[in-house]
């Protein structure tokens, strides 16, 4: 996502602003799964495994 924004070398502040940029995306996607099939914590558990490792893959982790 850095990079994408042109910062070849992001200070601390900008990797912990899109830190929380991206947790802010997986709790809202969360929430709208959570809402819309009236899942639980133990439920959404497998759901974010996925959601985490997508990321990382974009990533190229």
């Amino acid at each position: 996502m850095l990079i994408a924004r042109g910062q070849m070398q992001p200070t601390e502040d900008e990797l912990d602003a899109v830190v929380f940029e991206v947790l802010g995306k997986l709790e809202a996607y969360l929430q709208g799964i959570a809402r819309e099939k009236g899942l639980h914590g133990r439920d959404l558990k497998p759901i974010v495994q996925t959601w985490v490792e997508d990321r990382l893959a974009e990533a190229g982790a």
